[in-house]
C-alpha cells in the first residue's frame, strides 16, 4: 500500500507539473508520503502565491500602483497559458506594444484553473486501482488470497 501511495504521488506530483510547464515562473513542489501505525497518506503541494492566484484567482478589479518614481511599463495584450479543467499549459503570454502608466487597475483572475480538482479527478481513480491491487497482493500473500 505504501508503494501505491508513493506512485500515487509521483503521479500527481507529474500531472501538477504540466500546469507550469511553459510559465517563466517555476513554483516549487514538495511531495510527501506518510506511513504511521497502519496510516498511510500523501501530499502534492506548493506554497508559491503565483501559482495560488491562478490555481484559485483572485478577487477584482483592484489597483496596481507604480514603485517608487517609476511608472508601471507592460505589453497590451495577454494571452492565458492555461484554462480551467485541464493540466494543459500552452504557449501564451505578453504581446503588443508598451503601456506606460502611473497606475493600473487588474481585472484580477476570474477564472479560475482549479488545478487541484482537476489533477485529483486525474489521479484518484489511478489511486483506487493502485490501492485494490496492493490490497489483493497482500490478502493473497497472507494465505487470504482474493
Amino acid at each position: 500500500m505504501a508503494g501505491a501511495m508513493k506512485r500515487t504521488v509521483d503521479l500527481a506530483d507529474k500531472e501538477f507539473a504540466k500546469t507550469y510547464a511553459t510559465w517563466d515562473h517555476k513554483p516549487k513542489f514538495e511531495k510527501r508520503t506518510y506511513e504511521s501505525s497502519g496510516y498511510i497518506s500523501g501530499e502534492v503541494y506548493t506554497l508559491d502565491e503565483i501559482y495560488g492566484y491562478v490555481s484559485r484567482g483572485t478577487k477584482g478589479p483592484y489597483p496596481i500602483p507604480k514603485s517608487g518614481k517609476r511608472l508601471l511599463v507592460f505589453p497590451s495584450g495577454y494571452k492565458a497559458k492555461t484554462k480551467p479543467g485541464s493540466t494543459y499549459s500552452a504557449q501564451g503570454g505578453s504581446f503588443g506594444p508598451l503601456v506606460f502608466v502611473q497606475s493600473v487597475m487588474h481585472p484580477g483572475i476570474k477564472d479560475p484553473r482549479k488545478f487541484d480538482e482537476t489533477v485529483a479527478k486525474y489521479v484518484n481513480p489511478w489511486f483506487t486501482k493502485w490501492m485494490e491491487d496492493a490490497l489483493k497482493v497482500g490478502a493473497r500473500e497472507s494465505g487470504h488470497g482474493m
